[in-house]
């Protein structure tokens, strides 16, 4: 199988549109419908206009591909970061095979040091078995959602809650940094051990607060530092997706978390949005509180990274 980079979608792009679409339903069921705005060929279009976004088809013969990936890059160019993943034969899972060893090895050959796989994927691809050999690791993910309502809303007053400001970035990224210092599948997220994706994820937050008025994120500052924090942003009409939630490990045990998480949720609900969603680990600790605070288990993917350096378990 040939793969191809550009910049262009597919001619055939509106037949991985409706697996897209397809993969979605059997992910968020009947919450389809808050991610449908997103799957439309204009976001796509979009996406590949960033320079540190690459697209790759797969083709055997060269037109109609049967094969789309698109992954981000970092700064140095020494990581890729599967956002889309689509294959159309699923009735021939060797070629699948083959296609993802062969990319895997190209990466690896020109000095790719981090691979993330972090995506739902329909079961019958069976990523895991295929990348395995090839040196991933393995991390057992969870989607998880909230359906708000004002009966389960707590009402949250605290002086110490400020809204994300640029102006203590280096506080914010710090408290990222030591929140999940001992985490082993913190390499999953480059914004929060890379000191360059942090700040870029951050500015984008920012901006989006800024520019649509939709609370990206609270801080929790004692003696002006951040404790804690919470990052989310929009994701459907009436939904939300909760990125972090993290608490410095000296203020842990203060139900700091509780009430970023209750803040967030309350503002959120003012606003409209009707349901939440994150995505989390089972070794999580975070996961009992997502649990008292009404989140409830939606799906459960694998997420495969790789790296020669860096250890998740």
């Amino acid at each position: 199988m040939i793969l191809t980079p550009t910049k262009d979608l597919p001619e055939n792009f509106n037949l991985f549109l409706k697996h897209i679409i397809q993969e979605y339903s059997h992910y968020f069921g009947k919450y389809l419908d808050e991610y449908l705005p997103l799957l439309n060929p204009e976001t796509y279009l979009q996406l590949l206009k960033k320079n540190n976004i690459e697209c790759l088809l797969g083709s055997f013969p060269e037109k109609n591909p049967s094969a789309l990936i698109i992954s981000s890059c970092n700064t140095t160019n020494t990581r890729r970061e599967i956002i889309l993943l689509q294959y159309l034969k699923g009735n021939n899972p060797e070629e699948f095979y083959r296609l993802m060893e062969g990319l895997v090895r190209f990466w690896k050959s020109h000095h790719i040091q981090e691979i993330i796989f972090d995506i739902p994927t329909i079961p019958n691809l069976h990523l895991p078995e295929i990348l395995c050999p090839l040196s991933f690791q393995i991390v057992p993910r969870l989607i998880m959602v909230k359906e708000q309502d004002k009966d389960h809303l707590t009402k949250i007053k605290d002086k110490n809650i400020h809204p994300l400001s640029s102006n203590n970035f280096s506080s914010i990224i710090s408290c990222l940094q030591s929140a999940y210092e001992h985490i082993p599948w913190k390499y999953l997220h480059p914004e929060i051990y890379d000191s360059y994706d942090a700040y870029e994820f951050l500015q984008n937050l920012i901006y989006i607060q800024n520019n649509t008025s939709f609370p990206t994120g609270f801080q929790y500052k004692q003696k002006e530092q951040s404790v804690g924090i919470i990052l989310g942003n929009l994701t459907g009409n009436k939904s939300a997706t909760l990125f972090h939630l993290a608490v410095h490990p000296s203020y842990r045990r203060q139900g700091i978390a509780t009430i970023l998480l209750q803040k967030w949720c309350q503002v959120l609900f003012h606003r409209g949005i009707k349901n939440i969603f994150l995505w989390t680990q089972f070794g999580n600790p975070a996961l009992k509180l997502y649990l008292k605070q009404n989140f409830h288990p939606l799906y459960t993917y694998p997420a495969c990274y790789y790296s020669p350096q860096k250890v998740l378990s």
